[in-house]
């Protein structure tokens, strides 16, 4: 997970950002199956900051 590596890179001052997407991570697992999870994530994501990566 990247938010583990800034906070191991750049410090503590960023471990409540990790603990915050941890904790979301989590409760997601317990409620959408993996793939439904994981579409969920991308589909917030784009290739040029926009909407829909997944073509």
């Amino acid at each position: 997970m990247f938010a583990a590596y800034v906070v191991e890179t750049y410090g503590d001052q960023y471990a409540p950002i990790l603990t915050s997407l941890v904790a979301d991570l989590e409760a997601a697992r317990l409620t959408e199956p993996p793939n439904i999870l994981a579409r969920r994530i991308l589909e917030t994501y784009t290739l040029d900051g926009g909407l829909k990566a997944i073509r």
